[in-house]
Order: C-alpha cells, then sequence, then structure tokens
C-alpha cells in the first residue's frame, strides 16, 4: 500500500507504484491525497496548526499541506486499517471495493495481484 500526496500531472506516488509494481505480484493500493504534504502522514499534521498559532509561519518550515487535519488523519487511518484488516485478518472493507472514496480529496486506485 502507498499512501501519498498529489504533486501536479506526475505524481511521486505514481511513480513509486509503478516501479514497486514492476517488482511484486500481490495486491497494490494507491491512495493519493490532495492538499497534504510529505509531512502531513505523521504527527505534524496535527501539531503544527496548533503550534502555528504561537509561531506564525510554521507550515513553511514544516510543510503538512493546508486539508484539514482531522479529516486527513481520519482518512489515513481508515485506508491502513482497512488494508490490514483484509490482508492480515481477511475482512473485505468498502474502502478498498473501488468504489469512490467516502473521503474528499482522496483518490485510490486499486491493482488486483497478478
Amino acid at each position: 500500500m502507498f499512501l501519498g500526496a498529489h504533486r501536479g500531472k506526475v505524481d511521486d506516488v505514481y511513480m513509486n507504484a509503478v516501479f514497486f509494481r514492476t517488482k511484486q505480484s500481490g495486491p497494490l493500493v494507491t491512495a493519493t491525497f490532495k492538499h497534504v504534504q510529505h509531512l502531513g502522514f505523521s504527527d505534524f499534521m496535527v501539531l503544527v496548526p496548533q503550534l502555528e498559532r504561537q509561531v506564525p509561519g510554521l507550515r513553511q518550515l514544516i510543510p503538512i499541506g493546508t486539508a484539514d487535519p482531522t479529516r486527513t488523519i481520519a482518512a489515513q487511518r481508515a485506508y491502513v486499517r482497512a488494508f490490514l484488516d483484509l490482508h492480515l485478518n481477511g475482512r473485505p472493507s468498502p474502502l478498498l471495493s473501488g468504489a469512490m472514496s467516502p473521503f474528499a480529496g482522496v483518490d485510490v486506485e486499486i491493482q488486483e495481484a497478478r
């Protein structure tokens, strides 16, 4: 599974997924998040907005993006949980069914095992 940020026409996540896909045969889930930057996939997603009240301009030093922290972290957790539940516990999830994501700003691509 890949979680990543949209970066324009050619996403780094997409390029990594393509490279990774050529090296493995199992299923691949790629979830890309709009308005999230690299450190938005860490605890900084919640901490920076709180600290920015005391340290203006902190977002320029710690790039997290402009997505809503609460919604973004909920989406990240939901997709990782769904992936692990499916592949470790055998419990399918609607999040990995190929339907449109219920989380705004998240695009999911699912490739079955080859």
